[in-house]
Parts: C-alpha cells; sequence; structure tokens
C-alpha cells in the first residue's frame, strides 16, 4: 500500500474514533442530564410535601398553645403562672393583715372583758377617746376640789357625779362602736383571705393542666422543628442538584 493511501485509512480511522468518542460522550451527558431533571422533578415534589407537613406542624402547634391558653407572656412565663404569682401574693398580704386586725380586736377585747375601756385609747388611735378621757380628767379634778367643801348630796357634786357618768357611758359606746368596727374589719379579711385561698386552689389545678398539656405542647414542637430540619435539608439538596 502506498504512503497516501496509508495515511488516509489513519485519518479516517482517527475521524470514526472520534465520532465514536463524541457519541459517548453526547449519551454520556443526555442520561446525566435527564437524571438531573428526574432528580430536580422529584426534589421540588418533596420540597413541597416538606413545605405543607411544615406548615401543619407549625399550625397544630399555635393551635394547641391558643387551646390550651400556652401563650407566654413578654417574661416567658404563661398567663397561669402569672396569675399564680399574683394571687399568691396578694394571699400574703391579706393573712398579714388578717393577723394584724385579729390581734388588735383580740387586745381591744381583752379590755373591755377587764373593765378598762378608757385604755383603748392605747391600742386604737381614737380622737373622741382621747377627747372625753380629757373632760372625764377635768370632771374627777373639780369633783375632788368639791368635796373639800361639799357634801355628797351637795347639788354641784351631784351635777359632776351625772357628767362623770355620762362621759363614762359615752366612753363605753365609743369602744364598743370601735370594737363592732374592728370585728367587722376581720370578718371582711377573713372572706378575703378565703376567697383568695379558693382562687389559688382553682389556680394551681389550671397550672397543674397546663404542665400536662405543656408536654404534650413540647412533642408537637418538636416533631415541628423536625420537620423543618428535615425541609431545609431537602431544599439545600435540591439548589445543589439545580446549580448541577
Amino acid at each position: 500500500m502506498s504512503r497516501t493511501a496509508s495515511a488516509w485509512a489513519a485519518a479516517k480511522a482517527a475521524r470514526i474514533a472520534n465520532a465514536f468518542a463524541s457519541n459517548y460522550v453526547d449519551q454520556q451527558i443526555q442520561l446525566k442530564t435527564a437524571a438531573a431533571k428526574q432528580a430536580t422533578t422529584w426534589l421540588t415534589a418533596r420540597v413541597n410535601q416538606l413545605a405543607d407537613q411544615v406548615q401543619q406542624a407549625e399550625t397544630a402547634v399555635e393551635q394547641y398553645k391558643a387551646k390550651h391558653n400556652l401563650n407566654p407572656g413578654a417574661d416567658g412565663t404563661s398567663l397561669t403562672e402569672q396569675q399564680l404569682a399574683a394571687i399568691n401574693t396578694q394571699l400574703v398580704q391579706a393573712r398579714a393583715d388578717l393577723a394584724a386586725k385579729e390581734a388588735t380586736y383580740g387586745r381591744v377585747k381583752a379590755l373591755i372583758a377587764s373593765g378598762h375601756v378608757a385604755d383603748v385609747s392605747q391600742v386604737v388611735a381614737s380622737p373622741l377617746i382621747v377627747k372625753l378621757r380629757t373632760q372625764e380628767a377635768t370632771l374627777l379634778q373639780q369633783e375632788a376640789d368639791m368635796a373639800t367643801r361639799y357634801g355628797p348630796r351637795h347639788p354641784k357634786m351631784i351635777a359632776v357625779e351625772s357628767q362623770r357618768r355620762d362621759l363614762e357611758a359615752k366612753l363605753k359606746q365609743e369602744v364598743y362602736r370601735i370594737a363592732g368596727s374592728l370585728e367587722n374589719d376581720v370578718a371582711v379579711v377573713q372572706a378575703q383571705v378565703a376567697s383568695l385561698e379558693s382562687s389559688m386552689r382553682r389556680t394551681e389545678k389550671d397550672a397543674a393542666r397546663q404542665n400536662l398539656a405543656t408536654v404534650k405542647l413540647k412533642a408537637l414542637q418538636s416533631d415541628a422543628d423536625s420537620t423543618r430540619s428535615i425541609y431545609q435539608t431537602f431544599v439545600t439538596r435540591l439548589r445543589q442538584t439545580q446549580d448541577q
């Protein structure tokens, strides 16, 4: 064979080889492109499906919070916990107030029982009792002065004694009025304490129910977080596939 024929045959062989190689590359590109399109289509459908699941899971969390009043306040505590703290504060104050009023009422009753009604002013501030005792002291001084000059049946002595008895009656009347007012105050605060204690018990039961509800809420929240994590993973994979 001549040198020209050999060169022609070699060139033809090269062209044939190049054609086979080019065709193979084209086939591989087409296969990879088809696979990428198929993967993109599947990933897109999966991402859309997961997006719906994320929305459903997060909606379930919010609905459960609203149903069981589990939305926290600005400080992160629930409304029930805030109510419980407020009632507890009021109850502590009411019990302290009740103890003080009961103590005052007890001392006043003891003075009345022992016949020392005039000493009630030392326990309870009463301008009227102070005024009556001042008038009584003045009358006693007048009575002592008159006793040195007049007999017990003298009209002036009788008048002074009558005034003194009138002052004593007014003093007792004021003391009994104060005692009645103190007793009423004690009853009012006792009712307040009882009401607060009842509210405390109800709120504590609500708090216990909320604690149980919080356990389920955490499970719902965990499910929502897990679904969102999977969704984000598939979104990242879809973007990578589209880039490729």
